[in-house]
């Protein structure tokens, strides 16, 4: 398990360990947060769709959750919270963790087992936004309906409203973009270009409303380029929710720490370092 936890750190996510027949879950990082045990314990309530499938990405209006069914007693899942303000995720990691997460869901079992894994794809559950399972009902795409979640995609992340970004995307997660918007002769040529266009109507908005030019510029370069090298999507969508929530990150972060009062600005960087020993100095540099 020690591995495990290592590659889960690298991927920047949470480990949890489920006992099926006692429904018992172990947290193999002690800091894991209360908003992560509420959906493992939805999952455990629900244990007969974690023992479906070896592989599954359970997809919910913030995050989603790679699970690995080990064997009959056990389940490892790792959970990617896309909203928390304290995560080090880089741009390029979180795009290589969702473009092979069937590699990831091998390289788990392999790990937890000590042989080679199966060779199953990986199926994809959806959640809605109050973390009950549904079935995926696409809209027909609709450009104004686009135009407008767009924009309010974008508003949401200059001014930090997170309830109305996770709103925003729930509304156009439920449009038929794939088979009507991407190349019909080249499905993943489409979704990346569909991709790169989305970050860079994103990039313009985070500049103007004050984001450095160069950052933002590094920041686009950085993800068209991992979109680019990226093999496939296997969940199209999750790609797009990842993506904006790190633009969300990117403009709250830059916000708290460019406007806010000092007062604020300092229970913040105690709250970013609350594991660390703090001296005055580290405070007065920040």
């Amino acid at each position: 398990m020690k591995d495990i936890k290592k590659l889960a750190n690298i991927l920047n996510a949470d480990v949890i360990l489920i006992d099926i027949a006692t429904k018992q879950v172990n947290y193999l990082d002690e800091s894991t947060n209360n908003s992560n045990k509420n959906v493992v314990n939805l999952l455990i309530d629900n244990i007969e769709l974690l023992t479906n499938h070896i592989y599954q990405s359970l997809d919910y209006n913030s995050g989603h959750i790679l699970t690995c069914h080990v064997n009959e007693e056990s389940i490892v899942c790792f959970s990617f919270k896309y909203d928390d303000p304290l995560s080090t995720s880089s741009e390029l990691m979180m795009l290589h963790s969702l473009s092979n997460l069937k590699s990831i869901s091998q390289i788990i079992y392999t790990l937890y087992n000590s042989n080679d894994a199966p060779e199953e794809e990986v199926h994809i559950t959806k959640f809605s936004d109050k973390l009950h399972i549904k079935k995926e009902s696409n809209e027909p795409f609709n450009p104004k309906i686009f135009f407008n979640t767009e924009t309010d995609i974008i508003k949401s992340i200059v001014y930090s409203r997170k309830a109305n970004l996770i709103t925003a995307l729930e509304k156009l997660s439920r449009l038929k973009i794939i088979g009507e918007r991407f190349a019909s002769n080249n499905m993943i040529r489409g979704e990346k270009d569909t991709l790169i266009s989305y970050v860079s109507v994103l990039n313009r908005a985070i500049i103007q409303w004050g984001y450095p030019v160069e950052s933002a510029f590094q920041l686009h370069n950085e993800l068209v380029q991992e979109i680019e090298l990226s093999p496939q999507f296997l969940n199209f969508f999750q790609v797009i929710r990842e993506v904006t929530w790190h633009y969300f990150k990117i403009v709250q972060n830059h916000r708290i720490h460019n406007f806010l009062p000092l007062h604020q600005r300092i229970k913040q960087y105690i709250k970013e370092h609350i594991s660390e020993n703090i001296t005055l100095d580290d405070i007065a540099t920040h």
